[in-house]
């Protein structure tokens, strides 16, 4: 995250913040529930390497016993988490679940926290061209009046795909786990990414998480700490998508996939006998194999080694990370 987006002095242009003539309902007292979150996160963890060991961004506390939902990177592998609210008071919390199917995370604040939880909404109920607020912690100044650009499947190199993600117009430069609103004051979606193809007209935007997926895992994230599905399997590799061409762009150090002997550039063609089209079909022939373990069969064309069929072991990718270590 840029840490300058944490400077007091960087906002929201004036006349994009929303207005409360614009909303029925207690604008700051919503806002308020948008917190800033810092996490730190051992060198040696395994998404110290991708995401950094310092991280900043933000959650929504969604009840009264201060639980905050966020995107799940942010808070992943963290040895302390930190939670700030607008009023400036800042208490540790602990790291209940990173849920990497999702892509959401949890944190408990560990002491009382003085705001209101937002509520859950409906993201079925929003359409494309409605008016949306995008809240970074800070309130009004850090929040920014959108409008959904599209709902649409979304597909990342790094094994993780939704059927339906939530793409908003103009960018909001601070969207890590920050909270989308609608106009009734409901949350109804978790920033997660920055896209240059968030509308039609290949427009910079943001993706968020919709809300209704969030509900679907909820009593398990909170009770066990996972989805509560049996784990998918998972390989370790970053993959790209160019031209109808599907390619391997990296891999995860310690991962599966690293270990089977794939190498960088490898052309994808087939797995489990089945030919691969697009990046998504490759993940859906891969997770429909069935649970975290279960060997997949990968064709690639290496270049000036002609077809090479690779055999990996799939894992479970959470028993890679490290576990959450709760404050006592």
């Amino acid at each position: 995250m840029n840490k300058d987006l944490e400077d007091s002095e960087w906002q929201v242009p004036s006349q994009a913040q929303p207005r409360d003539s614009d909303v029925s309902f207690n604008l700051e007292e919503v806002l308020d529930s948008v917190v800033l979150l810092r996490s730190d996160v051992p060198e040696d963890a395994l998404t110290a390497q991708i995401l950094g060991t310092e991280r900043v961004g933000n959650g929504v506390v969604i009840d009264q016993s201060g639980l905050i939902l966020t995107a799940g990177y942010l808070i992943a592998e963290a040895s302390k988490v930190w939670i700030t609210l607008n009023d400036g008071y800042t208490i540790p919390g602990d790291v209940v679940c990173y849920e990497h199917e999702t892509g959401f995370g949890l944190v408990q604040a560990l002491g009382k926290l003085n705001t209101i939880p937002i509520k859950l909404g409906n993201s079925t109920l929003i359409q494309s061209g409605d008016p949306i607020i995008f809240a970074a912690a800070g309130g009004k100044k850090h929040t920014m009046l959108s409008s959904l650009s599209s709902k649409r499947p979304f597909v990342g190199s790094w094994e993780y795909a939704l059927e339906e993600a939530l793409f908003t117009v103009p960018v909001h430069p601070n969207w890590a786990g920050a909270g989308l609103i609608d106009m009734n004051g409901n949350l109804i979606g978790i920033g997660s990414l920055f896209v240059q193809d968030a509308g039609p007209k290949e427009i910079d935007g943001n993706m968020s998480i919709p809300i209704n997926l969030f509900k679907s895992v909820l009593k398990p994230m909170r009770e066990i700490g996972s989805s509560g599905k049996s784990p998918r399997p998972w390989l370790g590799l970053y993959v790209a998508e160019n031209d109808d061409i599907i390619s391997i762009a990296g891999m995860v150090s310690q991962g599966p996939a690293a270990k089977a002997g794939f190498k960088v550039s490898d052309q994808i063609i087939s797995a489990n006998n089945q030919e691969v089209i697009d990046l998504h079909s490759f993940y859906k022939i891969i997770w429909s194999s069935g649970d975290a373990g279960e060997v997949i069969s990968i064709k690639v064309q290496r270049e000036n080694k002609g077809e090479i069929l690779i055999d990996v072991k799939s894992v479970d990718r959470q028993e890679l990370l490290r576990k959450p270590k709760l404050n006592s």
